[in-house]
C-alpha cells in the first residue's frame, strides 16, 4: 500500500463516519418528540430515542435501515478484501513461526470486528416485532463497550509476559479456593 491509498482510506473513513453521525441523528432529533422525554437507555442511543417521537418515523427509519444495510456490509466487505489480501500475504511467509505470529494477530482483530458489527447489525436490523428495551441495552453494551474493553486485552493475552502472568494468577487463586 502506498502513501496516496492509506490517504484516501483514512479519508473515507472520515468522511462516511461524520457523514452518518449527521445524518442519523438529524433525521431523528427533527421529529416532536412526545410530552415523556426519558430515555430509558445506558446513552442517547438513537433507536431508544426514535421510541419517543410522537409523530410518523418512517422516513427516519428508512434513512437508517438505507445506512445500516448499505454502508455495515460494505465496510465488512472491504474488511474482508483487505483480510484476504493480508492472508495471501501471510502464506507466502516462509517461516511457521512468523506465520503463526500473523495468524494470531488477524485472529484477535476479527475477533472484536466480528463482536463488533455482528451485535451492531443485529441491533439495528432487528425485526420490529422483537423489541424489548433490555435486549435493545445490553447488545449496545456489547457493542459499545464490550468491544472497546475486549480490545486490550484480546491484544494482551498474545504477549508471552501477559499469559505467564495470568496463568499465575489464575493458578494461586485456585490453590486459594481450595
Amino acid at each position: 500500500m502506498n502513501k496516496r491509498i492509506c490517504v484516501q482510506i483514512a479519508a473515507g473513513s472520515w468522511v462516511a463516519g461524520c457523514f452518518t453521525a449527521l445524518v442519523e441523528p438529524v433525521s431523528v432529533l427533527q421529529l416532536s418528540l412526545c410530552g415523556n422525554s426519558v430515555i430509558n437507555h445506558f446513552a442517547c442511543e438513537i433507536l431508544a430515542v426514535l421510541k419517543l417521537v410522537c409523530v410518523d418515523t418512517s422516513m427516519a427509519q428508512l434513512i437508517m435501515l438505507v445506512f445500516t444495510a448499505l454502508l455495515v456490509p460494505m465496510l465488512m466487505l472491504l474488511i474482508c478484501i483487505s483480510y484476504a489480501f493480508i492472508l495471501s500475504n501471510i502464506l507466502r511467509i516462509s517461516s511457521v513461526d512468523g506465520q503463526s505470529k500473523a495468524f494470531s494477530t488477524c485472529a484477535a482483530h476479527l475477533t472484536v470486528v466480528v463482536l463488533f458489527y455482528g451485535t451492531a447489525l443485529s441491533m439495528y436490523l432487528k425485526p420490529s416485532s422483537v423489541d424489548s428495551q433490555e435486549i435493545d441495552k445490553f447488545m449496545t453494551l456489547v457493542y459499545g463497550a464490550l468491544t472497546s474493553i475486549l480490545n486490550p486485552i484480546i491484544y494482551s493475552l498474545r504477549n508471552k509476559e501477559v499469559k505467564a502472568a495470568l496463568k499465575k494468577l489464575l493458578f494461586r487463586n485456585s490453590l486459594v479456593m481450595f
